[in-house]
């Protein structure tokens, strides 16, 4: 098990409310470039889609940097699952309070919206408190968007055998 900066520090001897607030986000921000750019919340729902049968690399990339071609730049994506045509992202409380990063988040979903991804934000909240509760909506999302997959692929296999006769 990990050790988190946070877990050494204890923030409710620190009285004023912004101040508390700069060492929290120091915290965070030192304890996700630690760990290998994965928050907490992130290793939990990594577990989750691993026990769904999603591996890392194979079927989804963490932190995959998905270029905007309408725009300069990229978008930085969570969780990317390309064949599910799926985005997950985790929602920070910190990383929302910071500069005008719900704006941005609301661009990326509907650019990625339109060009055919579905996006699902979970909260850390959530996560941590809910944690059954997400799984199993993951777990019918991913057989949901599998089994469409399977079937558009069957017909398009059929109509290939037809058209080959």
């Amino acid at each position: 098990m990990k050790t988190y900066l946070c877990d050494t520090v204890d923030l409710s001897k620190v009285k004023d409310r912004k101040e508390r607030f700069r060492i929290f986000s120091s915290l965070a921000m030192k304890n996700y470039m630690m760990n290998g750019k994965w928050s907490r919340e992130e290793l939990l729902l990594k577990g989750i889609l691993e026990r769904i049968g999603l591996q890392e690399k194979v079927h989804y990339w963490h932190n995959w940097k998905l270029h905007n071609r309408e725009q300069t730049g990229y978008f930085e994506l969570d969780f990317f699952i390309p064949r599910l045509r799926l985005v997950i992202e985790v929602d920070g409380e910190i990383w929302h309070r910071i500069d005008n990063s719900q704006e941005k988040d609301s661009r990326r979903d509907r650019w990625l919206r339109e060009i055919g991804y579905t996006v699902v934000r979970i909260s850390t909240r959530d996560i941590r408190e809910r944690l059954d509760e997400v799984e199993l909506f993951l777990r019918r999302l991913v057989e949901e968007r599998s089994s469409a997959i399977h079937q558009m692929s069957t017909v398009w296999c059929r109509e290939e055998v037809q058209s080959s006769r």
